[in-house]
This record gives C-alpha cells, sequence and structure tokens, in this order.
C-alpha cells in the first residue's frame, strides 16, 4: 500500500510541474550552440531548430536572445514595438531595454556597447554584451550557452561586473571624447590611421585616471606613466611598450604631433587589459565604443 501511495505522490508531482509550468530544474549542464554562418540551434550536440540564425552587423555578431532564451525553456516576452525584451529565469527578471539600451535586473543593469536590434520580432543582442554569459569559437563561428543550476549566479554576477564598467566613446577627427554622455575635452583631436583610431596617450590616461602620473624622459626618449598598480613605459625610438617591465606588442606604430603622443586605441586597451570584444566600431557615426571595468 506505501508503495502506492509513494509512486502516487510522485505521480502527482510530475504532473503538476508539466501543467503548471514551473521553472525546470538543471541537474546538469545543457549547452545550446548556434553557427554564426548559417541557422539552426543544437541543444548537446543536436540541431533542434533550423529557423534563426546571429546576424552580422557592422563585423559584430549579434545573438537572437529571445530564441536562444526560449529554447532554454526559460519564459520570454518581447515587444517589438517598444523595443523591450524580457525573460523569466528562475524567478528573476532579465531585460533588454532598446530605447535606453539598457541589459540586465532591476537592481544590476548596464548599458549597452553595441546598441540591441529588435527586428522582426526578435530581440538581437550583441557577443561583446554577453560575453561573461556565451562563448565564440570565432575561427568556427560557433557561439555556444551552457545552462545549468549555476546559470543564474553566472549571469547576476555577469550583471554586477558590468555594472561597475563606464563606456567611452571616441568620436574620429575630434578633441572631445564621452564617457557616457559627460563630454571631456582632448588638446589634441584623435584621427584614423591605417584602419586604427589614434588617440593623445596624455589627454586619456589623465581622463580615465584622475591621479595617475605621467612624464617625459626627454634624455632616454621615454614616456613614464604610473595608473594605479601599472607602471607603463613607451620607447618613442624602438617603438616598445612595456607594463610593468614586461614588453607588449604594439599593433600600430605611435605618432608624435604638436609635441603630444599618439597610440592606437586597440594597443592602449592592451594596456588597460581590455579584451576585443570591449571595443566596437560604429561605422555610421564614425565612432570608437569602449567598455572599461574601473
Amino acid at each position: 500500500m506505501r508503495i502506492y501511495i509513494i509512486c502516487f505522490i510522485l505521480s502527482f508531482l510530475i504532473f503538476s510541474t508539466t501543467i503548471f509550468g514551473q521553472s525546470p530544474n538543471y541537474d546538469y549542464q545543457t549547452t545550446y550552440l548556434m553557427e554564426t554562418n548559417r541557422k539552426g540551434i543544437r541543444i548537446n550536440g543536436a540541431l533542434i531548430q533550423t529557423d534563426s540564425a546571429c546576424l552580422e552587423e557592422n563585423g559584430v555578431v549579434m545573438v537572437p536572445l529571445l530564441t536562444f532564451l526560449s529554447f532554454a525553456r526559460f519564459s520570454t516576452l518581447n515587444d517589438y514595438e517598444t523595443e523591450q525584451f524580457q525573460a523569466d529565469i528562475d524567478g528573476f527578471l532579465f531585460y533588454v531595454d532598446g530605447v535606453n539600451d539598457k541589459i540586465g535586473f532591476e537592481d544590476y543593469q548596464y548599458s549597452a556597447l553595441v546598441p540591441p536590434l529588435f527586428i522582426n520580432e526578435e530581440c538581437y543582442v550583441s557577443f561583446q554584451d554577453l560575453s561573461g554569459l556565451m562563448s565564440y569559437d570565432s575561427t568556427n563561428g560557433l557561439i555556444s550557452m551552457s545552462v545549468g543550476n549555476d546559470f543564474i549566479e553566472r549571469i547576476e554576477n555577469h550583471c554586477r561586473e558590468m555594472q561597475q564598467s563606464e563606456i567611452y566613446v571616441f568620436p574620429a577627427n575630434e578633441s572631445t571624447i564621452y564617457k557616457g554622455k559627460q563630454p571631456i575635452h582632448f588638446n589634441e583631436r584623435t584621427y584614423i590611421q591605417n584602419d586604427y583610431m589614434m588617440i593623445p596617450l596624455r589627454d586619456t590616461i589623465q581622463a580615465l585616471y584622475k591621479n595617475s602620473e605621467i612624464q617625459w624622459n626627454k634624455e632616454k626618449n621615454l614616456v613614464q606613466a604610473q595608473l594605479n598598480e601599472k607602471y607603463l613605459t613607451l620607447d618613442t625610438v624602438n617603438q616598445k611598450f612595456f607594463i610593468n617591465g614586461e614588453e607588449v606588442y604594439l599593433e600600430q606604430n605611435t605618432e608624435m604631433i604638436n609635441n603630444h603622443f599618439f597610440i592606437s586605441l586597440r594597443d592602449f586597451a592592451k594596456i588597460l587589459g581590455l579584451y576585443d570584444t570591449a571595443i566596437y566600431w560604429n561605422e555610421e557615426v564614425k565612432s570608437a565604443y569602449v567598455r572599461i571595468i574601473m
């Protein structure tokens, strides 16, 4: 008799979970994978959807978030007209605000590096803005996301970290950059050289680090600076850059204009320890966007 009662209770629990749509209990990692060069979504290697695909805008991979999270069995809501996306992730409301370019939870929201897209009733978010949650194999063009019992913790940690970041905008051929919407005036203009955004080194360091020290050693032709715990040395003759004594390869030679040294924004990002995913070039407005965690 006890066996029948136990079986009845288990059957009821399984039935009620299915009927009432409670959040699934992930007792293992489920990997969702999408190829950037063709349509289709795979779950643990099996092809389960053939219509959706990532977009590529100005060389940026845009992920169909509505599709990805729907197949991960999270309740989603997408309002194409007002550019609002919401997902109920185990009782936590994750959202994308396309009007204000915001992503995250109510308490942990951050600015999007790349503006989200709302196209054909789908919400696309850049891999740059989700890089803490997803992996990108650029060689094979694969975007993957693993969902398990730790997913909500991972997404919370990602949002907290991104909330501590600032997005700086470097317009080409301008002497004013922006921290968010706050203007910062430089003594020299930025410019484009060999497809690299060149920025004035002293102005940029002083804009990002208020207590920084930067000096010019005329005798040795060295630019020396201290950024928090980093000691920087630029050998302007041999075009070598050192961080705490360790050489860092420069992709583009530095230049001196009007007694100001210029360095490429991509090389400066290396100094800050940033990855390529922290930089976005907006061709339409001829500006570089950089996410910096201070």
